[in-house]
């Protein structure tokens, strides 16, 4: 595996090269650095990395980037340390991480397009993210940074036997009418316990009353929420139990460490086709989603207890499951998108010789990194920019409805 690094305390910006050995590594137009190209290879019997080549190498920033496709792809990005802003090229996204949004104003109509065509329905909304406990940090520290205030006294929480919890909900307030987007957290992700291969370590909540569910669960292992009642519903949105989400945000996660690539993409892929498949039992269409790419581990810091891992969980494995999540994303109409979080990481990854690096641990981020802020921003971006309205025409009576998320407004 090839990386190319800029880190010349203007710009950082890292790419993988791909299978022609092509780097779309991104820099503002004109701009020329020296990177740091390095070759590396992996035993596969103890995950050490031995570096194989190292030289430095020029490159200039181009107008148009290279890497970009419409398809589900890695995003090339930089990071401009004079205005704090990460710039994605492929894309007119950009993160201000100086900024620091106070309360929910994120979500509101008026910078959120999603609740823009929310007024038009009279309901609320519900955004509900399915991952890790990676998922679960950029979701408290990320989204509360970017304008959604998510940090554990602001929502309800149940745990099950944790230190942290296994579900999260909150309803924000939106607009002038009183309508509130539901945001709900659940704890999951693909595991390695089946076969050898990858499969989901508990039941995703697909409907309102799953989610019911796996809350109960908590409940009933002791967890309780915030307010200190294991049962409190006062507060709950008042959803059907069939009532599905209108967006999801979804991570098939980091633990299944052992994983092949293609075991962990054939466990993705059964996954959504299990979803798939129940939404279609319902008569209901899937909801949207985006999936982000996994972020490069800090091997060096994988603890001695959990030792067994050094040999899987490396740097090149990461990159071989982002290329099947890439795969399998593009198999799914439903999946609207891919958010890069490895091109964010990359230039921020660090090294075992003790260059500054955005991991905690192995794999969870710093809280207060701008690395964190950056994919906090880049759900918000997702989430608001969501495409929920649709038209499409009734088979039964030939009327058309346009859809708001899985809310349909009949129209004459």
């Amino acid at each position: 595996m090839c990386t190319a690094l800029v880190a010349d305390g203007h710009i950082s910006s890292a790419a993988i090269a791909n299978a022609k050995g092509e780097f779309a590594l991104a820099l503002p137009p004109g701009y020329a650095a020296r990177a740091t190209v390095e070759c590396t290879t992996t035993d596969p019997a103890t995950g050490t990395m031995k570096v194989e080549s190292r030289k430095e190498r020029e490159f200039v920033g181009e107008e148009e980037v290279k890497g970009c496709d419409s398809r589900p792809s890695f995003r090339p990005g930089y990071f401009d340390h004079s205005t704090g802003k990460w710039h994605d090229q492929c894309s007119s996204f950009v993160s201000n991480t100086r900024t620091i949004d106070e309360g929910d104003t994120a979500l509101s109509p008026d910078r959120c397009p999603l609740t823009s065509a929310q007024q038009t329905t009279g309901k609320d909304l519900w955004i509900h993210l399915v991952g890790d406990s990676v998922t679960r940090g950029i979701a408290i520290h990320g989204l509360t940074q970017a304008g959604v205030a998510l940090q554990l006294r602001n929502v309800h929480h149940w745990h099950t036997g944790r230190s942290f919890p296994d579900t999260l909900l909150r309803g924000i307030p939106v607009g002038e009418d009183g309508k509130k987007v539901w945001i709900s957290f659940q704890f999951d992700h693909l595991g390695d316990h089946l076969h050898g291969g990858a499969s989901m370590d508990h039941p995703v909540a697909r409907t309102w009353g799953e989610f019911l569910e796996r809350r109960s669960t908590a409940a009933a292992q002791g967890g309780r929420n915030r307010l200190g009642s294991p049962t409190n519903t006062a507060d709950d949105p008042d959803f059907a139990n069939d009532r599905t989400p209108d967006v999801v945000y979804w991570s098939p996660g980091y633990h299944a460490s052992k994983a092949t690539a293609e075991q962990y993409g054939a466990g993705m892929e059964t996954a959504l086709n299990e979803w798939k498949g129940k939404m279609e039992e319902m008569g209901t269409r899937m909801p949207r989603m985006h999936i982000p790419l996994n972020m490069a581990p800090a091997y060096w810091m994988i603890p001695k207890r959990y030792a067994n891992d050094r040999p899987y969980r490396t740097m090149l494995n990461e990159h071989r499951k982002n290329l099947a999540i890439l795969d399998i994303a593009a198999k799914f109409d439903f999946v609207e998108g891919v958010l890069d979080f490895n091109s964010v990481e990359l230039p921020f990854h660090g090294t075992p010789e003790g260059e500054a690096t955005a991991h905690q641990d192995a794999v969870h981020l710093l809280p207060g990194h701008v690395v964190t802020r950056v994919t906090g921003d880049m759900v918000l971006d997702a989430i608001c920019n969501t495409r929920l309205e649709e038209e499409r025409a009734e088979v039964n009576d030939g009327e058309k409805k346009v859809w708001v998320g899985q809310v349909s407004l009949e129209t004459s």
